[in-house]
């Protein structure tokens, strides 16, 4: 195996894992979450950015998650508890996510 065939699989692995982050987040209480949706578009904006340093290649979260096999109302509610849980953080002096 080469380099570029590691760093492959590596990114493959990430993308499943971001992938199954996508379901966590989605079943997750909006109540008292136990995942974080700013951590899972981080990690999708992190992949995106990859792909557009090797490629080329420009999308945004919401593309991603579409051409994922996401709906509408899944990529809204992802983006609703994004914001959601932003404000806690801007609150609390931890960054502007």
């Amino acid at each position: 195996m080469n380099k570029e065939e590691a760093i492959e699989r590596i990114v493959q692995w990430y993308v499943s894992d971001t992938i199954g982050f996508v379901d966590l987040v989605l079943d997750d209480s909006e109540i008292d979450p136990h995942y974080s949706a700013v951590t899972l578009c981080d990690r999708i904006k992190l992949y995106l950015e990859y792909i557009k340093l090797t490629t080329g290649a420009d999308s945004t979260v919401s593309e991603f998650l579409d051409e994922s096999g996401y709906d509408a109302d899944s990529i809204n509610l992802i983006e609703r508890k994004r914001a959601d849980e932003s404000k806690y953080y801007r609150r609390s002096g931890m960054g502007d996510n």
